[in-house]
């Protein structure tokens, strides 16, 4: 309900009704579907995103020797970022079968 209060726009209020409640459980139904999908059909992938010090120039970036490893899960060529299902595999128990799998990939 925050989220569509802000998507309302500023001083706004929105109030949980019955079919706010059947849209939320369908969502996440549907992110268990696609994470357990992704664990069973090894969809996740491994994502590396470059460390950077704030003061790097460009010269320096090209040097590049660090990368932080970030897992997405590929669903018919769209890419998802853990924002989108980390919440929901930490729910349902799950996060720690997904953490060992872009590591054994990357590896």
């Amino acid at each position: 309900m925050l989220y569509k209060a802000k998507m309302s726009g500023k001083n706004a209020v929105h109030i949980f009704l019955e079919n706010d409640f059947k849209l939320v459980l369908k969502e996440i139904n549907e992110k268990k579907n696609i994470i357990m999908n992704a664990i069973q059909n090894d969809l996740i992938l491994p994502y590396f995103q470059p460390i950077k010090g704030l003061n790097d120039n460009e010269e320096a970036q090209s040097n590049l020797c660090f990368s932080e490893l970030l897992m997405r899960i590929n669903i018919d060529g769209n890419i998802i970022t853990a924002g989108e299902f980390i919440e929901t595999a930490e729910n349902i128990g799950v996060a720690y079968k997904m953490d060992l799998l872009p590591y054994r990939k990357s590896f």
